[in-house]
């Protein structure tokens, strides 16, 4: 069993002119972070559907979308937004400049899933977007919502 670690603070900021959410707002309900990135194919071609249809099969589960530049091209705010658009994404998607809240959660890559607990703590980091990583974070998911 990995050891339980507290979930380190977001350093993020908004893509539009909404409010940048903190840690705190989600305290009392699950949280899962996706890191992504929309220039990896497996980001928007796998990562961001299955956080979608995640939202749908779990009505308590909070997700919060993290774009974030670990590695390659910088995308403007309105490259992003239209790929949010198209895909219609209705969860919170911030940007993490620097990478800094990727490096804190020490993401292997994008996509990578981050399972925060309705108390703050991290339950899962899975990185990934392939048959077995999705099969890894619903599983964690079931039992998250099982252990409620």
């Amino acid at each position: 069993m990995e050891p339980l670690t507290k979930a380190p603070d977001l350093n993020i900021e908004p893509i539009s002119n909404s409010r940048t959410p903190k840690l705190t707002n989600y305290r009392g309900y699950p949280l899962l972070m996706l890191f992504f990135n929309i220039g990896f194919p497996a980001c928007l071609g796998r990562a961001v559907p299955y956080a979608l249809k995640l939202e749908k099969q779990f009505p308590d589960l909070k997700i919060l979308g993290i774009h974030t530049r670990f590695e390659g091209r910088e995308y403007p705010v309105e490259q992003i937004q239209l790929n949010l658009d198209r895909l219609k994404v209705d969860f919170p998607v911030v940007l993490d400049q620097g990478h800094q809240t990727w490096s804190a959660y020490d993401a292997g890559g994008t996509p990578h899933w981050v399972l925060i607990n309705a108390i703050g703590v991290i339950e899962k980091s899975i990185f990934g977007s392939r048959p077995s990583a999705l099969q890894r974070l619903d599983y964690s998911l079931i039992e998250l919502s099982e252990n409620s």
